[in-house]
């Protein structure tokens, strides 16, 4: 799933993540055979806002199944996502491991959740 703009920063980009999430829910349940989802923000431009660790936590898109998710953001905004995840300690594998949910590119977020799913 694809997403562009601006984030609001802070508490302003809370409204930018329920929509967010939102969609993601819709697209989802239409699709039933969906095993990941991979978010798509290099169009966007994200600075900070807590409410997207909403994204982490699977439950909020499909309720009690592993699912995997990844994120592809670029090299301009690595750094802003990677201060999300310090901020609320979360162990999240990063760029270039195995399991790693952000990429700057297509192809290694695909490969990502294919490992994770044949590995949970």
């Amino acid at each position: 799933m694809e997403f562009e703009g601006v984030c609001g920063i802070g508490s302003d980009s809370n409204i930018d993540c329920d929509k967010i999430l939102e969609i993601a829910v819709d697209r989802v349940e239409k699709f039933n055979g969906c095993q990941g989802l991979i978010f798509d923000f290099r169009s966007m431009n994200y600075q900070f806002g807590n409410r997207f660790l909403r994204l982490f936590n699977t439950n909020n898109i499909k309720r009690n199944k592993y699912f995997p998710i990844s994120i592809i953001t670029t090299s301009e905004n690595i750094e802003n996502w990677r201060s999300l995840i310090e901020y609320a300690s979360l162990d999240i594998e990063f760029l270039n491991v195995e399991k790693a949910v952000f990429h700057l590119e297509f192809q290694s977020a695909i490969s990502s959740i294919r490992r994770r799913l044949n590995k949970k």
